[in-house]
């Protein structure tokens, strides 16, 4: 029988002190995932970013909560309230481990998949890397799904500040079915996974996602690092797995990160390490991303050179 392994982190300076953060992990998990949840785990730059924008008082939805990396750091350094929404019954499990040892009573858990709209789906594998389907032709679980709409309905009838939404792929169909909800400006902010490949399985791209929530009123922008990098509806993706950041409130001026461009050398930089370190699908991802790009990039010297080294490697 699987135990649980639990991890505690240092997190950064909050307005509350030092803190520590605890993850759950079932010993028998040998994915990479979770290896480097119990050895490497660090905070991300929309981790920080989320906790920012949060006050204490306020809530938010971890849609994909998966074991709660994301959430458990952002409600304690912040002091807000989660709401985590995850499919996986024994990632729910690790998530009720998880909060206990935290001490943390401000934080909610739903097993349930987000979707368009009421129904079930299919989810085959453990851990980060399950697969959904409508159907049962893949195998895996029976899990309920249900839309925005109804987890505001039913879990908080207030306004959540945040959405942080990754759910395999699910992101398109979430959106489209909570228009009338996020054009009413309910949740001003919005942390979501661009996942190239994954974008690519579901058949539709990752401009697909810019353009729902653009055409509901929200300015996006890219996460890199601490910057916030202004991004069009149609301009590629330089990155083979992004976090964006949808906003109807502007950018506040009381955080550490700074809005700016990003020079055509680090884009370069990001599409040069996506096809010389990423997985196959990531480098046929940019591949078809490349087509889009300007030409002082798709033309340059170090991408050319990337290019001819993936045909070498095929």
């Amino acid at each position: 029988m699987s135990s649980i392994i639990y991890t505690t982190y240092g997190l950064l300076p909050s307005r509350f002190g030092s803190l520590e953060v605890t993850f759950a992990t079932f010993s028998d998990y040998a994915d990479p995932y979770s290896s480097r949840v119990r050895n490497s785990w660090h905070m991300e730059g929309h981790y920080i970013l989320a906790a920012e924008l949060l006050r204490p008082g306020d809530t938010f939805i971890d849609a994909g909560a998966n074991i709660g990396t994301f959430a458990f750091p952002v409600a304690k350094l912040s002091g807000s309230e989660g709401i985590l929404v995850e499919a996986l019954p024994e990632n729910c499990d690790l998530l009720r481990a998880a909060a206990i040892r935290n001490g943390d009573a401000s934080i909610s858990i739903v097993n349930a998949a987000v979707g368009g709209e009421e129904g079930e789906i299919f989810i085959a594998g453990s851990s980060a890397y399950a697969k959904t389907s409508n159907t049962a032709e893949g195998g895996g679980i029976r899990v309920k799904q249900v839309p925005l709409s109804t987890l505001l309905e039913h879990y908080n009838p207030l306004s959540p500040r945040l959405l942080k939404i990754d759910v395999e792929g699910s992101e398109l169909e979430t959106f489209e079915g909570a228009r009338d909800l996020l054009a009413s400006r309910r949740i001003p902010y919005i942390i979501y996974e661009s996942n190239g490949p994954v974008c690519q399985h579901r058949n539709y791209s990752v401009r697909d996602l810019r353009r729902a929530l653009s055409q509901l009123g929200y300015e996006i922008f890219t996460i890199v690092g601490r910057t916030l990098v202004p991004t069009d509806d149609e301009e590629f993706q330089f990155l083979g797995n992004a976090d964006l950041f949808a906003t109807m409130e502007g950018i506040p001026e009381k955080i550490s990160f700074e809005v700016a461009k990003l020079s055509n050398d680090r884009k370069i930089k990001s599409v040069v390490h996506t096809l010389t370190n990423m997985p196959p699908q990531y480098r046929d991802f940019i591949l078809n991303e490349l087509e889009l790009a300007p030409d002082e990039i798709k033309h340059s010297t170090e991408v050319r050179q990337a290019m001819m080294s993936t045909k070498d490697t095929v």
